[in-house]
Parts: structure tokens; sequence; C-alpha cells
């Protein structure tokens, strides 16, 4: 089990398929890295893509031993929207998650679980991708303590370092250009925030500006799930706005 506490399908929506042309059925081989290879002989997962008269695309991963690993629909060549219900296996062949996604947004339950049976992490969604609930559990069904990721002080630190830090780019406050960046990143075991990068944003300037601030801050609180130090991935909006 990912020790990252999110609903993610990394390499089925992560990786992306290039050269997909106007054929029926695709195949693609991978290594235990997910690095595309052309020797199936030596390939860890095999991916196969039926593209449905160009309507979808349907994505199935394979383990090396023929067992199915993740399965799911996108709306486009690109397979960057999914659409539709989304499952995951074991390798023994038991459900590991299922979600369900809109145009490239989650909605209704996400579900994580444990290959006994026993759900893992639960998460519904409302029709916009919002998150409405999130619980966790353990293997004997009983509610998991998790400690969310905290910035050094607290939130309130955090919004005082942003404020202290970023500078807005002066070429759009000339032009009166305000927005909202959201920050994608992971905050590690040891406090380190790793894999940052821009989920949303108005404009390219913003994004630079948000990352350089994000990336400059110092070490979190990591996140914890049953006093267990867990990796967490954390979604952090940066607002600029003209005073």
């Amino acid at each position: 089990m990912n020790q990252i506490i999110t609903l993610c399908f990394c390499c089925l929506l992560c990786i992306s398929f290039k050269g997909l042309c106007q054929t029926d059925t695709l195949y693609c081989f991978y290594d235990g890295d997910w690095t595309q290879i052309t020797d199936s002989s030596r390939a860890e997962y095999k991916r196969v893509v039926y593209n449905y008269g160009n309507e979808y695309w349907h994505v199935i991963d394979y383990y090396k031993n023929g067992q199915v690993y993740k399965e799911g629909r996108f709306l486009e060549e690109g397979l960057k929207k999914p659409h539709g219900i989304f499952e995951e296996y074991y390798p023994s062949g038991r459900l590991e998650s299922k979600m369900t996604f809109m145009a490239g947004r989650p909605i209704n339950e996400a579900i994580v679980y444990y290959e006994n049976g026993q759900i893992d992490i639960y998460r519904k969604y409302n029709n916009m991708g919002s998150l409405l609930e999130e619980r966790y559990y353990k293997e004997d069904g009983s509610e998991s303590i998790v400690e969310k990721p905290e910035f050094p002080g607290g939130i309130s630190a955090m919004y005082n370092y942003l404020s202290a830090n970023i500078k807005y780019p002066k070429s759009l406050g000339k032009k009166n250009i305000m927005g909202r960046v959201v920050v994608t990143f992971v905050v590690e075991t040891d406090g380190s925030l790793q894999d940052i990068a821009i989920r949303e944003s108005p404009h390219d300037a913003f994004s630079k500006e948000a990352l350089r601030v994000v990336k400059s801050m110092p070490q979190w609180k990591p996140g914890a799930r049953d006093q267990k130090a867990v990796q967490v991935k954390f979604n952090l909006p940066v607002n600029f706005s003209l005073q």
C-alpha cells in the first residue's frame, strides 16, 4: 500500500501515452519504474489501450503475471481526463481501490481497501471534485488517528510566511491582473517538501512566483497515522490580489 495518504492512480493517470494513433487497440510495455520499454520480455507491466471510435480511450494495465492492475477510461487521446469508474487491484486479484471521475474531477465515493477487504481510506466528493468527507481505518475496522502535516507554527505562521515572501509580478500588477494559484506537493516523513508542482494557475508569472516561495519553505511537521509518520499530499492555495 502506498504510504501517501491520498487516493491517486499515479501510474495510470500521470504517464502520458505518446504516439496514440487512429488504431483500435494499442500495446505498451513498462519496467518496474513505469518507464516505457520495447522489450516485452523485460516488462513488469503491460498496457492495452482500446479506442472506441475516438469517443473515449479504455486503458487496462496488467501485472507481469497477467492479472489486471488498473482499469479506467479517458475522454481524450492524451489520457489526462479520466471519466467513469477506475479500479486498482492487488497482485492477488483483490480490489485495492475504486473511485469515479467526471471529466477529470473525482466525484462520489472513493475507497481504498486492505487486501483482506476491510476499508483503509474512505473519501466522498461532490460533483465539482471538492472533498466532503475523509476517514481512515485500521485493518481491524477501527478508525485511525490521523494528524495532518503542518507548517512550523501552524497555518497562521504559514500565511504570514507567504505574505512576507511573495513578490507580486510587476508586469501583472500594472495590468490589474489577480488570481489564485494552487500548488501541490508531498510532505515527506522527514518534513521536507517533494514533487512540488502547479495544479492550477491563471498566469505563468504567478506560477513561477508561487513555486519559488513554496520551494523556499522550511521543513514542515510531517503528517502521521496512528502515531507513525507518513507521506501526505498537500494542496496549498496562494492568492495574488492587489490591496
